[in-house]
């Protein structure tokens, strides 16, 4: 008998993490036991992933759809599907959770907690990938929020419940803006075809059908229901100058949660972004794309300044990431067809690297009981093989030819040119800046004199330096034939740019 999957795909993998959770629960809470169940589920939710890709037609657009009655008053359904997009994003989430779970050591208590809440999150994510309901999308992004939120809380360090309180407080309050300008969408829909639908299909037809009435003006309602989304999504993509939840967050979370945020729930709004706001509203997108370009600079700028006088470790690399990530707001929001591939591929890159980062930070401070970076040195003689990893990182970081950032920054830098010459030139002291703070991070901690309290740190273990391994065989890759991703971003960004005419 022929079995075809792909229908079922997209519900395996976000409902797996789920099944997952609950035989968790009912697991001994050993630390080997809780380690062990939840490196299993994440790499099984990994091997099922590489189905979509390996199963993708290029140039079909959407695939995999699922789709069944959830709430049928409301118009709601439980609707999945996913592009060449989408699924380079859940490549990026079941590789980080994997490598993550494995690198990461499981805290000394509540530890089943804390695996059942990041199983959840996984699931959610990969909801979040591959939602074709607005309403259904929502559930997703907010039902990640409250189990990292307590993950900080609970398992984090320094001004932790603070940091959590921020985290919760600023995501939760950019997502009731989208939820109303969703409600009046959703509204719209229901007065062109009778039936009340969440559909972003149907979504993206009242959108058209409401300025084809106005004559093509944009319309005071297209804006507000704009900001809504874009406000939701800036926020979470922590674009400036609605990024001041991330530096105390990242700081103060575990370094598995801190990879999470960092690496997956980062990149969430920049698919936002593309996902709902350029289909959904393309007269606001043209209106206020000077505007965002802007701000994605400023960020880049800003963070990049910033970052250069941080003396802890985990704070340099937060706001190195809220400059990174600029680059790919503005490559795509130059709507041209190889920045806003260079933008998305540039979601994908910054992942891999900044995770890497961040699990070596978080060995860093382990090892020595500290992140501050002047409280370090040497440690190329004890440490070697961190030494490397932290040196291959930090070069993925500022974009060294040959890895994966420099292909996808310098598309988006050239998407950002073919819009503004002097935009581009704006951006490009964020490069150099970036290399002097990385590179300055990768001195005073590898060269230099080593502390006396430092002559006993163990160099990496080899389940630390297998994911880390894995991670830079990845950067290395991307860098040198970055094509396998750039056949299914490509294509879908073509058709998405197609509805504007000023598209390159």
């Amino acid at each position: 008998m022929n079995w075809n999957v792909d229908p079922y795909i997209l519900i395996i993998l976000t409902g797996f993490p789920l099944i997952a959770a609950a035989v968790i629960a009912f697991l001994p809470s050993r630390r080997s036991v809780m380690t062990g169940a939840m490196i299993a589920a994440f790499a099984m939710e990994f091997v099922m992933s590489l189905h979509l890709p390996v199963r993708y037609a290029a140039s079909a657009g959407m695939q995999y759809a699922f789709s069944v009655d959830w709430i049928p008053l409301f118009g709601i359904r439980f609707a999945l599907c996913a592009d060449g997009i989408s699924i380079v994003l859940i490549l990026l989430t079941t590789i980080t959770f994997l490598l993550g779970a494995i690198a990461a050591k499981i805290p000394d208590t509540q530890r089943k907690a804390y695996a059942i809440a990041i199983l959840i999150i996984e699931s959610a994510v990969i909801g979040v990938f591959s939602a074709a309901d607005m309403f259904l999308f929502y559930i997703f992004w907010e039902a990640m929020l409250i189990p990292a939120a307590i993950l900080i809380a609970v398992f984090g360090s320094g001004a932790r419940v603070a940091a959590a309180f921020k985290f919760f407080l600023f995501t939760f309050a950019g997502s009731i803006f989208m939820l109303i300008a969703m409600i009046v969408i959703a509204s719209l829909s229901q007065q062109n075809t009778g039936v009340l639908s969440f559909s972003l299909t149907d979504a993206v037809q009242a959108m058209n059908t409401l300025r084809a009435n106005a004559g093509g003006k944009l319309l005071t309602l297209e804006i507000l229901l704009f900001l809504g989304f874009f406000i939701a999504f800036a926020v979470k993509t922590a674009l400036f100058p609605l990024h001041i939840w991330a530096p105390d967050t990242y700081a103060s979370s575990p370094v598995f949660v801190t990879v999470i945020l960092s690496a997956v729930l980062l990149k969430m709004g920049g698919y936002g972004l593309w996902r709902f706001v350029l289909p959904l509203f393309p007269g606001a997108v043209s209106f206020f794309q000077p505007y965002i370009i802007a701000l994605g600079i400023a960020g880049i700028l800003y963070a990049a300044l910033i970052a250069l006088v941080q003396k802890d470790i985990k704070r340099l690399l937060a706001y190195s990431s809220v400059s990174h990530i600029g680059f790919a707001v503005v490559g795509i929001f130059s709507l041209s067809v190889i920045g806003a591939a260079g933008g998305i591929l540039q979601l994908f890159n910054h992942g891999i690297s900044i995770a890497m980062l961040f699990i070596l930070a978080g060995i860093l401070t382990e090892r020595s009981g500290s992140s501050d970076i002047d409280g370090h040195g040497g440690l190329a003689k004890p440490m070697p093989l961190f030494a490397v990893l932290l040196t291959i990182a930090a070069l993925a970081s500022i974009a060294l030819p040959a890895t994966g950032a420099f292909v996808s920054e310098i598309l988006s830098l050239a998407g950002l040119f073919s819009y503004s010459m002097w935009a581009t030139i704006a951006a490009i002291p964020a490069v150099i800046l970036g290399a002097v703070y990385m590179l300055t991070l990768v001195r005073k901690t590898i060269y230099g004199p080593l502390p006396d309290t430092r002559t006993a740190m163990k160099d990496l273990t080899l389940r630390e330096a297998a994911p880390l391994i894995v991670l830079a065989a990845i950067v290395f890759f991307i860098g040198i034939y970055p094509s396998p991703l750039m056949k299914l971003i490509e294509p879908n960004v073509k058709t998405m740019l197609a509805i504007y005419p000023s598209a390159k």
